[in-house]
């Protein structure tokens, strides 16, 4: 055995408010994608993100994998919450805190890190 090299990955902390967690909760259960729908289910990555929740916030550190599962899982919000474009576009499409903005900066920060190492 060799080793060959030691990389290094990134975690985003990500505070959510209640309002978020419980679309996503709801998007989930209404996604066409298993893996998506289990993210709400016992045991699942938004049941322990709302069991974080504490005076109506929850603050997480996520894996990549984390981060892109709950992206998959926010493209159902233009279905599950047409009736609330500011949460959805607040989730997708914001600038700097969407789950796509999230990625690109973890895939920068990973980068970043490990070209260096």
């Amino acid at each position: 055995m060799q080793l060959q090299k030691i990389t290094f990955i990134p975690k985003a902390v990500i505070e959510f408010i209640e309002e978020e967690v419980t679309a996503l909760f709801a998007a989930s259960e209404a996604h066409y994608d298993y893996k998506c729908q289990q993210a709400s289910q016992v045991g699942g990555l938004l049941w322990g993100i709302r069991n974080c929740l504490e005076n109506g916030k929850a603050e997480v550190s996520l894996l990549w994998s984390e981060v892109d599962l709950l992206a998959k899982i926010a493209e159902q919000l233009s279905l599950t919450h047409r009736n609330n474009p500011a949460l959805v576009a607040r989730l997708q499409y914001n600038a700097d805190n969407s789950f796509s903005a999230i990625l690109r900066k973890l895939n920068e920060e990973y980068s970043r890190i490990n070209e260096a190492a």
